[in-house]
């Protein structure tokens, strides 16, 4: 049986752990977030945007008190972020794979798992690893799902924690994005889109067909889940994509 004909967007991507990206073959991968980040939000800062949406959340629940100079308590913020985002990933694609969760479930977990039978939703695949071979560009979809009446595929990016600050805006981004907020959440809008992107480049050499339409974000707090639809903006950033990779 002949191979199937490669292309930019390569079907065989995967996580290298001894290397600690993504890679296809022997070639290393930049993240798809790093990638964006250089682009089009190169300025943003973690701690800023925290002490900001602490400081916005604490004004609206005691204007008189509330001090925009103050310390921030996210100091270790992305490093601990960092840690329970892997865990809860990695506890996910076990879920999904029918497999036993080797560490205590997370909270944030067990919350996911909840939501999605809440909403019908089946588990597909997690983790499925997505790369652009040109552009050295490699990254993973946290999770597909599937509704059960509509049989319509969601992709999902996870992201854990961001409390008081995941809407929070630090200014605007870079072109073509110059009207957008920066802020975490719309970052997250972007990594998905383009997460999204390299796998409908993927479709006619990948071994999962799956076609995706749909993408949502989930922010999974100590409060609950929030779900966010991707906004209309994604739309032309999407064609932008087309240019740029």
């Amino acid at each position: 049986m002949a191979k199937p004909k490669t292309n930019a967007f390569c079907p065989y991507t995967r996580f290298d752990y001894k290397k600690r990206c993504y890679v296809i073959g022997p070639t290393r991968l930049t993240g798809v977030k790093p990638w964006l980040k250089k682009r089009f939000f190169p300025d943003y800062n973690i701690n800023t945007a925290s002490k900001k949406g602490a400081y916005e959340a604490k004004k609206k629940a005691n204007p008189k008190k509330s001090d925009p100079n103050g310390k921030s308590s996210k100091k270790n913020a992305k490093v601990t972020g960092l840690k329970r985002g892997m865990r809860v990933d990695t506890q996910i694609k076990a879920w999904f794979e029918g497999q036993k969760i080797k560490t205590a479930e997370h909270a944030y977990t067990r919350k996911f798992r909840s939501y999605c039978k809440k909403n019908d939703w089946i588990p597909v695949i997690a983790q499925l690893a997505v790369g652009c071979k040109e552009r050295r560009v490699g990254t993973a979809i946290d999770a597909i799902v599937q509704e059960a009446k509509s049989k319509r595929f969601i992709a999902i990016e996870i992201k854990c924690g961001h409390d008081k600050y995941f809407e929070t805006s630090t200014g605007k981004m870079k072109a073509p994005l110059q009207n957008i907020d920066n802020s975490a959440l719309n970052q997250a809008f972007l990594q998905l889109t383009t997460s999204m992107f390299i796998h409908a480049n993927n479709m006619e050499h990948s071994r999962r067909k799956i076609n995706l339409k749909v993408g949502k974000i989930i922010q999974i707090t100590d409060d609950g889940i929030a779900e966010y639809d991707l906004p209309e903006w994604c739309s032309s950033f999407w064609k932008h994509l087309k240019n740029i990779m």
